[in-house]
């Protein structure tokens, strides 16, 4: 019974990875991979699964440059949902929902709030805390 894994593995592999024909955005290269067209790096990979050498669907550049932006778009609107949630439980009076120093009224207080503001925005000269939040 042992003796047909091995078997039976191949036939699956065999059927899961058969020869792919080039569809529209691809193309044939020299050593019998299939390529992207657009930035003409492979879209399939050769490994070894158990002693035999298949040939596997891998992501070109292309695609791998379209996954990340979609993963930063995906983490920039979680963001945002975040924010909005914070906002919502945070702040209970809705007319501060819109609130900054652009339309608050300009006085000794607002400025040296804004320069606060501002002083946090950019890191302190001179000093190394290491990320601890020690300055010694």
């Amino acid at each position: 019974m042992s003796d047909m894994v091995p078997e039976v593995l191949n036939a699956a592999l065999d059927s899961l990875f058969t020869p792919k024909e080039p569809g529209e955005q691809e193309y044939k290269g020299e050593d019998g991979l299939l390529y992207c067209r657009s930035c003409h790096t492979p879209v399939q990979c050769r490994v070894k699964l158990w002693g035999r050498d298949k040939i596997v669907p891998c992501l070109c550049r292309c695609q791998q440059e379209a996954m990340a932006e979609k993963k930063r778009q995906d983490e920039l609107v979680e963001r945002q949902r975040k924010i909005r949630q914070l906002k919502a439980t945070g702040i209970q009076e809705k007319h501060l929902l819109e609130w900054n120093f652009a339309v608050a009224e300009d006085n000794k207080d607002i400025q040296m709030a804004n320069l606060h503001a501002e002083s946090l925005r950019k890191p302190a000269q001179g000093c190394n805390t290491g990320g601890t939040g020690n300055a010694s």
